[in-house]
């Protein structure tokens, strides 16, 4: 059973990677389009987005979600519950 879950996350893993990389290389493509068609302000700024975004993905620091616990609950001082 555990090991049913763990092959699919780990598709699951790789399928979200295969559909990130089209969609960056798509829009950098499209950059790249947009300034052969003499729009480089806008083919530019699709270009350093997608790249940004894919730098971004590496470089912000991740927050451990294996280190996440609920929050503690503060018991009130006076407060009697029954």
């Amino acid at each position: 059973m555990e090991r049913m879950v763990v092959t699919r996350d780990s598709q699951l893993a790789l399928r979200g990677q295969g559909f990130g990389f089209a969609l960056a290389a798509s829009a950098l493509v499209g950059g790249m389009v947009l300034i052969g068609l003499d729009k480089p302000l806008y083919g530019a700024a699709a270009a350093i987005a997608a790249v940004g975004g894919l730098c971004g993905m590496f470089l912000w620091p991740k927050s451990g979600k294996a280190n996440r616990q609920p929050p503690k609950r503060r018991s009130r001082v006076g407060s009697s519950e029954r």
